[in-house]
């Protein structure tokens, strides 16, 4: 082996053990509701929205979206601007609260958009591992080029 091999090796995976312990590790922010199923959240100058539709049939749909400011629309999702492992936590801190307050829900979805990046599916399913016991939840996935669809029903 040549010594780049190995240092490439040992870069990745310190990496990859970055990404798993921030990802968990970081803290929610204080988020704020704004009716029983609208909550939202400040990061630096950024405003992020947090809705639980349950209008539908399939489940209650969670989304979360950000706005970039005046004059940009809203994104669905995280925003690229590094602060994602902060943003996740709140949204997870969020999610608590709101099942806590509606106990009889037993059907969840979201959904990672691919278009921005194939790795956000892999982290939500690690999120879902972290903070749902397999004894009271179970969830499934549904893939397709353009998006991963995630329903998480209880048990």
């Amino acid at each position: 082996h040549n010594g780049s091999e190995v240092e490439a090796r040992i870069m990745i995976l310190s990496f990859s053990d970055f990404l798993q312990k921030e990802s968990f590790d970081s803290s929610p922010v204080k988020w704020r509701k704004k009716n029983e199923n609208e909550y939202w959240f400040q990061i630096d100058e950024l405003i992020y929205d947090v809705t639980f539709d349950d209008k539908s049939q399939s489940g209650v749909e969670i989304s979360f979206t950000v706005d970039l400011g005046p004059g940009s629309q809203k994104m669905i999702g995280m925003s690229g601007t590094g602060n994602q492992f902060t943003v996740l936590s709140t949204v997870m801190a969020i999610w608590k609260d709101y099942m806590s307050s509606h106990p009889a829900i037993t059907h969840y979805k979201f959904i990672a958009n691919k278009t921005q990046s194939s790795a956000r599916a892999s982290v939500y399913e690690r999120l879902i591992k972290k903070y749902f016991s397999e004894k009271d939840w179970t969830f499934h996935k549904e893939d397709s080029s353009r998006e991963t669809e995630f329903h998480l029903f209880k048990k």
